[in-house]
């Protein structure tokens, strides 16, 4: 008896070690996370002022573009891993157990992704904006086009409503960030309509 108690401590002590090493991962993945955020946003700082010529601006959008497919981007889905992990922690910790720093984490994790994704949108917001004032209507429209093409992507591939509390409560945060993108890019897909309008208007308007 006194060695199946043994084994039991011992057994225990291996699960809070292997429970410690997964909350120290998460929150080294957290810091390293955070750290790709402040650079990502001192790059988009460092940005040379939207250019008002058609050639300098069609240059700035494909170095936006680069920009978010090859570091914005790979910085949202490690974000996003990091996210799914503290998650995964959170649901599974036992009653009683405290996740409240764990949780604090991810929320200044998630409020520093969205102040650099509010300065990527604006960029690419007056970058829309100026080639539609040069003409480039079409090059807008595929912008918001694609745009949308991949936010309905996001919004198939979400998982079902869980029944677990806090696992819920994650779903709801990421439903707030789903309903601030929508808001963030509003300016822009009306921008594109009312251009679209204009351009539709004169189409028809007799020379």
């Amino acid at each position: 008896q006194l060695s199946r108690l043994g084994e039991r401590v011992e057994q225990r002590g291996a699960d809070i070690d292997a429970a410690l090493r997964a909350v120290s991962g998460v929150f080294a993945a957290a810091a390293a996370a955070a750290a790709t955020i402040d650079a990502l946003e001192d790059d988009v700082d460092a940005f040379k002022p939207v250019a008002a010529d058609i050639n300098v601006l069609s240059q700035q959008q494909q170095h936006m573009k680069e920009f978010t497919a090859e570091k914005s981007e790979p910085a949202q889905k490690e974000v996003e891993r990091v996210a799914r992990e503290a998650r995964g922690l959170i649901t599974s910790a036992a009653p009683g157990v405290s996740t409240h720093m764990l949780e604090a984490e991810m929320e200044n994790l998630a409020a520093k992704w969205d102040a650099l994704n509010a300065k990527v949108l604006e960029r690419e917001r007056r970058l829309d904006a100026a080639l539609l004032q040069c003409g480039k209507f079409q090059d807008a429209l595929q912008s918001q086009l694609k745009w949308l093409a991949d936010m309905e992507k996001s919004v198939a591939e979400l998982a079902p409503l869980s029944s677990d509390y806090k696992y819920l409560k994650s779903q709801m945060q990421e439903q707030k960030y789903m309903e601030r993108m929508v808001h963030d890019h509003a300016g822009g897909m009306e921008a594109v309509t009312a251009i679209g309008r204009e351009l539709l208007a004169q189409a028809a308007a007799p020379e």
